[in-house]
């Protein structure tokens, strides 16, 4: 009797494992030869298969795989090229994969030519109590694109700050013009983040603003007179802002929105000793 119980034992382990090399041999086995950045969860999702399916054919795989080595991959789902898609399936499910996306971050431009013209509200003054001064500015460059959506620029061109206003003393108005033209080197760092994509995008920006002095002049009348005119020597000098904002992108044109604070005397000499708002349009954001 027990000779007979061990007979059955013997019979069941054997069937066992004869069904489990049946279904070892039934499935094809294909050879893949590990790529440069493919890992055990690429490979598995390219041939339809699961990971664990692939580390039970190769053990070693569980730790790490490198270039070269090669891996047996038992036979899972289809791969199916089209022109602009691969469609992979497999028993579970089937899902598109499109090449354009991921390869996204390789497809855009490092350099892209950037130009933008503003204008900002400056504070009032003593000097311009009747009128609002402001500034104006024009400035052409290039940005550099470290990812899809990060970037840096640097650009130059002109910039201006003007002051026209009247205040009264002792009865008597005088009017007064003041004026700075300056060469403006900003540079800056920018997010962008996607609404629609490259339709729509925010982007988030900070940077500094280097405004080298060409020439100033300022002009006071009083009453009838013959206004008084004095050239300010600015040449050479340089004011430093801190410049921060935000753009809207629509289809490649920018409207942006900032505040530029002044961080040395000569920026407050040539647009106030306050920070200002500054409106501006652009391409190559």
């Amino acid at each position: 009797m027990k000779n007979l119980v061990n007979s059955k034992r013997i019979i069941a382990i054997m069937t066992c494992v004869l069904i489990s090399t049946v279904s070892v041999l039934a499935q094809t086995v294909k050879k893949h030869i590990v790529e440069r950045g493919e890992t055990v969860e690429s490979i598995a999702e390219k041939y339809g298969v699961t990971k664990a399916s692939i580390i039970e054919m190769n053990p070693d795989a569980a730790q790490f795989v490198y270039v070269g080595m090669e891996l047996k991959v038992p036979e899972g789902g289809k791969v199916v090229e089209t022109t602009n898609n691969v469609i992979r399936t497999n028993t579970d499910s089937k899902f598109q994969y499109n090449k354009e996306q991921a390869n996204a971050d390789a497809d855009f431009k490092r350099w892209n030519p950037a130009f933008e013209i503003g204008y900002g509200f400056l504070k009032k003054t003593e000097r311009s109590k009747g009128s609002t001064p402001f500034a104006y500015f024009a400035t052409f460059g290039v940005n550099y694109n470290f990812t899809k959506s990060l970037y840096a620029g640097i650009r130059a061109g002109y910039n201006s700050s003007t002051c026209h206003g009247y205040y009264n003393e002792d009865g008597e108005i005088i009017t007064t013009k003041d004026e700075y033209h300056l060469l403006s080197f900003p540079i800056e760092v920018g997010y962008k983040l996607e609404a629609i994509e490259d339709k729509v995008s925010f982007i988030p920006f900070a940077g500094m603003d280097f405004n080298i002095g060409l020439s100033g002049k300022s002009e006071v009348k009083e009453g009838t007179d013959k206004p008084q005119k004095e050239d300010i020597k600015i040449g050479g000098k340089v004011g430093v802002g801190l410049r921060a904002g935000v753009r809207m992108s629509l289809w490649g044109f920018i409207i942006s929105g900032s505040y530029v604070l002044p961080l040395n005397k000569k920026q407050e000499g040539f647009f106030g000793e306050d920070s200002y708002p500054e409106i501006s349009i652009g391409w190559g954001f």
